[in-house]
């Protein structure tokens, strides 16, 4: 069994590398999401393996040292989103085994909302949540289309899209925007000719309507990763993106877009590294430094450290540090702590029961 990892890195001065606070190890198997409870404790979830080897859904909530309060398993599945209930409890969103994506309150029975694999989902101003992920053809095999939906306080489905774009699409974050829609992101493939993947953004109003939709191409390859809000109300949306000088699948960098709320490009950045990096989780600090995590790899058979890397309101590098043993180790998710640190979550296979 894999151990669930968090890290919690306090903030310092932009020309510094950050100290690690602590880290601690549980006994779930992947910590796929993360949120902060206003008085500093910790909630994550994600999966993990029974005695069978069925994933099942994890929920796990410590103090603001990471010391345990509590650990729930479930049903078969793995949770995707986290969204505060009342009397302190939490609304999780995931995956089923049967491709259907569920909500439940922690510690009750699930509830079925719409077919489909959820990515990404994150909380609304009026208690629901804004969910989105993929839906699979049933005309075309290996073809998936870009998923979105909107839920209320009770987890009950208010409206669902479902949009093609290019041959086949995927939708790997959305957020709430200060109007009240959606800011959608992702992934697809420009044709069977080109089979290059490029990054997709769209804006809906609150009903789903859409607004607007916007393409963005490169010579090669760029993944969608995480969107979020800049102080400036402009958008950052991190990523990574193939580097021409190498074809080899190991041969992934950092890479950012800067997008006003209209979708144009203000700026991007490319961060050039050995082997491939693959963001997972992005957060923009109060100063407008912006944080990445997430996982990279030297050599092909070689295992996976978690990253996390630092750089100035413009996407330069400020630093990057790599966290792990000589396994498997991943930074799935990364929230900012009310003292003005965060706290990262993920898997390792290096610490814990190996």
């Amino acid at each position: 069994m894999r151990y669930i990892l968090f890290i919690l890195i306090f903030g310092l001065s932009p020309t510094l590398v950050s100290a690690q606070g602590w880290q601690r190890y549980y006994s779930g198997d992947r910590a796929l999401r993360l949120q902060i409870q206003p008085d500093g404790s910790i909630i994550a979830a994600g999966n993990m393996k029974d005695s069978v080897g069925t994933d099942r859904w994890y929920t796990l909530h410590t103090d603001v040292a990471g010391h345990p309060i509590l650990e729930q398993s479930g049903a078969r599945g793995s949770v995707l989103a986290l969204v505060p209930a009342p009397g302190n409890q939490w609304r999780l969103y995931g995956n089923t085994a049967t491709d259907s994506i569920f909500t439940a309150i922690t510690g009750t029975n699930a509830t079925y909302v719409t077919p489909g694999n959820l990515y990404q989902g994150r909380p609304t101003t009026d208690g629901g949540a804004v969910l989105c992920g993929t839906r699979s053809s049933n005309t075309a095999n290996n073809v998936t289309f870009a998923l979105t939906l909107r839920t209320d306080e009770s987890g009950a489905l208010t409206w669902e899209r479902v949009d093609s774009i290019g041959l086949s699409a995927s939708a790997w974050d959305v957020v709430e925007t200060p109007d009240g829609g959606t800011l959608v992101t992702g992934n697809h493939i420009r044709s069977e000719s080109t089979p290059d993947e490029d990054i997709f953004v769209f804006k809906t109003d609150p009903s789903g309507q859409l607004l607007w939709q916007k393409r963005y191409q490169w010579p090669n390859t760029e993944r969608a990763a995480k969107i979020v809000k800049t102080p400036s109300d402009n958008w950052l949306l991190a990523a990574s993106i193939q580097n021409p000088a190498n074809s080899a699948l190991l041969a992934e960098d950092i890479f950012m877009i800067n997008l006003n709320n209209s979708g144009d490009t203000l700026w991007t950045r490319t961060l050039p590294m050995p082997g491939y990096q693959l963001p997972h989780a992005a957060a923009v600090l109060p100063d407008g430094r912006i944080a990445l995590a997430g996982e990279t790899r030297m050599v092909s058979n070689g295992s996976r450290d978690a990253f996390l890397a630092m750089t100035d309101p413009s996407g330069h590098l400020l630093w990057y540090k790599t966290y792990g043993g000589i396994k498997g180790d991943i930074f799935q998710d990364m929230q900012v702590m009310p003292d003005g640190g965060f706290v990262l979550s993920g898997q390792t296979a290096s610490f814990g029961d190996g």
